[in-house]
Order: C-alpha cells, then sequence, then structure tokens
C-alpha cells in the first residue's frame, strides 16, 4: 500500500516508533558519549601523573604538540617552553642521529620498544632513556606517542659494576699469588690464571665446582679442607705458611691468607683465599740455615763487634762482643731492636741518619771514628758499615764491624792536650818576654835618660827643667810600677799560688776605693770618673782580684779617653741573675778587628793611649782570668771614635 494510502493512525503509530527509537539511539549515544569523556579522563589522568616522561610529537620534525608532568620533572622543561617547539630546537637528543634511527625504525615496524638513548635535560645533565613509541594520527598527520622512563640510576649503577668487574678481572688475571674463591663445601667457585697454570689447567673455569683433593694429596687438601671449615664456623681469618704435596711428589710453599666469604646479608657462604708461592724463600732458608751455622761461629768469637741491620736499622745479626757493648746479656733484648732501644738518642740518631744513607746511595762508610759516653766515661770506635745486599744485589740492610780504639784515643786525647798546654805555655812565655822586651823596655829606658840628664846636666838646669824631668820620671815609674804589679800577679796566678778568698762587701765603696790610685791619672787628662751604683748593692768576691780588675779596666779607659771626656761606671743586678758591672767611656773607641781580638793571649794589640800612654794589653788577659775564676764573663762593645764599654758578671754568691 502506498504511503498515499496510509491511514492517519498508520502514520501516527509509524512516528511514535521513530521518536521511541531516536530516543533509544539518543540514549546509547549520550552513554557511548559519556563512556569515551570517562575514558578520555582516565586516559589524560594517567598520561598526565605518569612517573614516566610521555609526549606527542610531530613525526616529521619532531614538533612537541603536548607533554605531561613525567616530561617536565624528568626534563624540567615545562609546557610553556616547549609546546610548538621541536626536539632538534630544544637540543633535546644528546646524539640527533638516535631520533633519525627511531623514525627510521617507526617507519619500517610501527613501534619501537625500550630503545635506550641519552637525553639531555634543560640544565644540561645528561638522562639515560629507554623509549617505546608509536606512531599516531591527529588530523590525519601522523605523530610519535612517546613513553620514555629514566633509567640514569640503573645505567650508573651498570657502569659502575661493570667497572668493579673490569677492575676485579684486571686483578684476577694480573696478580701473581694465588687468588680463589670457594664455597662452603669448599669447592672452587672461581680462581685466577696464575692459580689454573699451576694446576695445570688451560681455563680458570675448569676448576669451578673442584676442590683441593682433586690436584693435591690428601695430606695438604685435608689440612686446608680443615682450615676452611673452621673459618665458615667461625668467621675468624687465617694467615699460614702451607706445605703442598702433590700427587707427583713434589713440594711446593706458600704464604697463604685465608678469609670469610660473605654475602650482601652478612651470611658467610665460603671463603676467600691468597696464597704466594714461598718455594724459593723456604729452599733460600734451608741452605742459608747451614751457613748461619758456620757464620754465627765465626763472628761470635770476633773481638771486633759485627752486626747488621734490616732496612728500618733494627738488629737481625750481631756477635757477643756488641751485646757485651750493649750491656746486654740476652739476644732478645736486642734483636729486632734499633739503637733508639739501646743508647742515648742523639747518638742512635746519628747512626741511623748513617745507616739509612749508605742503604739509600749503597756508597760505604768506611773507618769512621765514633764515640759514647755512659755515667761520664767516654768510649771510641772505629766502624765500618757497608750495605746489605741479596742474591740479587739489592739493598736490604747493613752490615757494620766496629773496632774499640777507646785506649788509641786516650793516648791521642793525652798528647793532645798536652801540645794544647805546650801552646798555651808557650804564648804565655812569648807574652811574657814580649812585655820584657818592649812596654816594660820602653818605659825603663825614658826613666834611664831622664836619670842621665839630671846626673849630667843637673848643675845647669832651671827649677822648673828639672820639675818636668822628675814627673816625666815618676809617670815612667809608675808605668814600670803597674806593668810589674800585673806581671806578677800573672805569673802568681799561673803558678797557683794565689790564694782566691771570696768576702762580701759593698760595691760601692770597693770600686772608689779601687779607683783612687788612678785619680792623678785622671785629673791630668781633666778626666771625670762619675760611679753610679746602688749604695746599698753588695758584692761576694776575692777582694784583692776584685780591685786589681777594677783598675785595670778603669786604667785602661783613662788611657783611652780624650782630654776633658767622661768615664762612668755602673752596676745593676736582676732578680736570679749575677750582678753586671760597666765601665764605659767616650774615647776613641776600636774597630771590629781589633775588638774580636781582645782577651786572647797570643795576640798583640798593644796600643798607645789618647796622650801616648803605653798599653800592654796583659790588664785585659789578667781581667778575664780573675773574672773567670769568680765563674763569670767579660765583654767589651765598642765602635771607633765613639767610645767603648768593658763589662763582666759576678755570680751573687
Amino acid at each position: 500500500m502506498d504511503k498515499e494510502d496510509k491511514t492517519k493512525e498508520e502514520l501516527f503509530i509509524e512516528l511514535n516508533d521513530l521518536h521511541q527509537a531516536f530516543i533509544s539511539l539518543k540514549e546509547s549515544s549520550e552513554k557511548e558519549i559519556r563512556e569515551i569523556r570517562l575514558s578520555e579522563e582516565k586516559f589524560r589522568k594517567a598520561y598526565m601523573t605518569s612517573p614516566d616522561s610521555i609526549n606527542i610529537n610531530r613525526l616529521a620534525d619532531g614538533m612537541y604538540v603536548s607533554i605531561n608532568e613525567g616530561f617536565t620533572r624528568i626534563t624540567g622543561y615545562t609546557e610553556k617552553d616547549i609546546i610548538g617547539k621541536t626536539s632538534l630546537e630544544m637540543n633535546i637528543w644528546a646524539n640527533p642521529d638516535d631520533r633519525m634511527y627511531l623514525v627510521k625504525e617507526l617507519e619500517q615496524k610501527g613501534e619501537v620498544r625500550d630503545f635506550e638513548a641519552e637525553f639531555l635535560a634543560k640544565d644540561g645533565k645528561v638522562i639515560f632513556g629507554s623509549m617505546s613509541a608509536s606512531i599516531i594520527y591527529l588530523d590525519n598527520i601522523p605523530h610519535l606517542l612517546n613513553v620514555t622512563r629514566d633509567i640514569s640510576k640503573s645505567k650508573r649503577y651498570e657502569k659502575a659494576l661493570a667497572q668493579e668487574r673490569y677492575l676485579m678481572d684486571a686483578i684476577m688475571n694480573n696478580l701473581t699469588d694465588h687468588v680463589y674463591f670457594k664455597d662452603r663445601e669448599s669447592r672452587f667457585i672461581r680462581i685466577n690464571k696464575d692459580h689454573a697454570k699451576v694446576f695445570g689447567l688451560s681455563d680458570p673455569s675448569l676448576a669451578v665446582g673442584k676442590t683441593d683433593f682433586d690436584f693435591f694429596t690428601e695430606e695438604h687438601a685435608r689440612q686446608a679442607y680443615n682450615d676452611e671449615q673452621e673459618i665458615i664456623r667461625t668467621g675468624q681469618p687465617l694467615s699460614v705458611e702451607e706445605k703442598e704435596t702433590w700427587e707427583d711428589g713434589h713440594i711446593t710453599w706458600v704464604s697463604t691468607i685465608k678469609m670469610p666469604l660473605y654475602d650482601d646479608k652478612d651470611n658467610i657462604v665460603g671463603t676467600f683465599g691468597i696464597s704466594r708461592d714461598v718455594t724459593s724463600r723456604k729452599k733460600t732458608e734451608e741452605e742459608l740455615a747451614a751457613e748461619r751455622n758456620l757464620l754465627r761461629t765465626l763472628i761470635d768469637y770476633m773481638p771486633d763487634r759485627i752486626y747488621a741491620k734490616d732496612l728500618k736499622s733494627r738488629f737481625i745479626i750481631f756477635n757477643n762482643a756488641l751485646m757485651k757493648r750493649m750491656g746486654k746479656s740476652d739476644p732478645d733484648d736486642i734483636i729486632g731492636k734499633t739503637d733508639f732501644d739501646l743508647i742515648q738518642h742523639d747518638l742512635a740518631a746519628q747512626y741511623y741518619a748513617n745507616e739509612q744513607e749508605i742503604i739509600r746511595s749503597g756508597q760505604p762508610m768506611i773507618d769512621q771514628e765514633e764515640s759514647r759516653s755512659i755515667d761520664g766515661k767516654t768510649s771510641w770506635s772505629l766502624t765500618t758499615k757497608v750495605p746489605l745486599l741479596d742474591t740479587e744485589g739489592k739493598i736490604y740492610g747493613i752490615v757494620g764491624i766496629g773496632k774499640d780504639i777507646t785506649e788509641r784515643k786516650l793516648a791521642e786525647e793525652e798528647i793532645k792536650l798536652r801540645n794544647e798546654l805546650l801552646q798555651v805555655i808557650n804564648a804565655e812565655k812569648d807574652k811574657f818576654f814580649s812585655i820584657l822586651a818592649h812596654d816594660l823596655r820602653g818605659p825603663l829606658s825614658s826613666f834611664m835618660a831622664a836619670t842621665q840628664i839630671l846626673t849630667e846636666e843637673m848643675q845647669s838646669m832651671s827649677l822648673e827643667e828639672i820639675k818636668d824631668i822628675t814627673i816625666s820620671m815618676k809617670t815612667d815609674a809608675s808605668n814600670i810600677y803597674a806593668l810589674l804589679e800585673n806581671l806578677l800577679e800573672w805569673s802568681r796566678l799561673k803558678r797557683n799560688i794565689m790564694e782566691f778568698v771570696k768576702i762580701k762587701f759593698n760595691l760601692k765603696s770597693k770600686i772608689a776605693s779601687s779607683i783612687q790610685p788612678l785619680s792623678e791619672m785622671a785629673e791630668k787628662k781633666n778626666i771625670k770618673i762619675t760611679i753610679s751604683v746602688p749604695e746599698n748593692l753588695e758584692i761576694n768576691a776575692d777582694d784583692h782580684m776584685f780591685g786589681t780588675i777594677i783598675r785595670n779596666l778603669v786604667s785602661n779607659a783613662v788611657k783611652f779617653t780624650r782630654i776633658g771626656a767622661k768615664i762612668n761606671i755602673s752596676a745593676f743586678k736582676k732578680q736570679d741573675s749575677p750582678i753586671e758591672i760597666n765601665i764605659s767611656d767616650t774615647g776613641i773607641g776600636m774597630s771590629a778587628d781589633l775588638k774580636n781580638r781582645l782577651f786572647i793571649l797570643n795576640e798583640k794589640i798593644n796600643r798607645k793611649g789618647t796622650e801616648g800612654e803605653p798599653s800592654s794589653g796583659l790588664g785585659l788577659l789578667l781581667c778575664k782570668e780573675f773574672i773567670e775564676k769568680h765563674g763569670g764573663k767579660i765583654w767589651a762593645e765598642s765602635e771607633e771614635g765613639k767610645g767603648s764599654t768593658f763589662s763582666f758578671t759576678l755570680p751573687v754568691a
């Protein structure tokens, strides 16, 4: 029936059916839209909150259209930094060729899984990433959906582990010692190349799973097994020299250290050992034993001291003569010790320095004279030390021989002292004769000439001329007297017949009385002498000697001070210090050379005063002797043209 022929009722029914279908379709569509939106929301949430870096960029040029929070957290780039820009423009790829490879793989396969590459973060830091990518289409334009996991930490761990393995392999393969690891049943887990070589194996892996029983006799294998089981039980390491007995009958020796092997939870899972072949050394030791017996007999009965020391100057061999020298009866008191343990430190340091230089240079020390003092008694040795060499010519210590030369040295010292005494006596004699021949002869000649003039011409001379000659004669007589007085004092002192009695007296009063005889001499030159000494200062000294010291020093000051100048005598005492006395003048002073020759017996320092006064230098020597007799010392400070200060000290008591 045609549409035109349908009734109105039928049309309403059909319209109603269409309306119901529309409503059903709408509800179904709305539900699907809601589900799509929910799915999109879930995707977006997963997309944005994923800890991995997720981004979408255009396949053609790498322009970013979307990134998640993981991308920002890992690279440091935000959406504002990167959306609309390409990966090459942002320099994301550490190696741009990696992107070209990725694109090529995607074009061929449609997706890429676990592609590892290096990326550059915003701060320039290198990031290791593992990428999975696939092609998606947005508006019919191919894009890359990239999910990249940051594996930087694991890559660093892998690199560190690879480095450790490399080092471990390098150590294992290059050590000449035998290195091995065993499990709890003492089965080999790993050995190094040198250990495999000893076992006759072409590859270290061939030893895995085997035990010492597969290579050694029961004697050694059983001992090694028991030792390792004890280490596993107690956790205590073991250091031992082992005798290895092999199936073919030969014997070797090794120095071994064995330790427990732990896992990452500190559980003992086996043992670890290092063995060093010492067979050659053991054989050498056996051969040396016989030689040492012969050597021991020889050196023990030698009268000279014989010894050997190691590289640290520790005694390793010595004979009875050396033990006696050290005052020891038990060899254990010396063996392994150094001179620092046995004698005074300064001497030990000298011996040590000599020996270390021999070890360093290889040059021997031949016939070196050495001395030492014990309880005030000195002894001498003639010492020779030479390098101690091993069979390969390497220095491993020193050998020393010491010969006692005390008697000879004492004889030499006595001869030396006698020679020095003879030199002093000769110098004193020369000084004495010099004074007699020159310093005494001059004043006496002047005195004799004056007496001759008076004898021959007195009748024709005026009273004033006679007075001038007698004054000159008095001056000469005074000089002769002072010189003779010093000579007598010197003679008495050298013959030890001069009394030495210390008494207490007031220092200022004593100085004043001592220089009284010099007042006329000072007045002639219009020289003022002042005494700057505390009134109550007292001193303990020999009265006669002290007076002689003061007179000589002040007399010298007057001689070498110009007319109208000043001389000052001062003294002071600091707490717990000796009294110091100073005689200062403003005279002609001395050169440095002349000052350095003062107080020396065989030096000629006699020079005339400012008015031609004679000076022998004997007075200063006498002062020095008297001051040193008291336990004091004397010195001078001077500058040419500016005067001199002679100072000396005397102890309080």
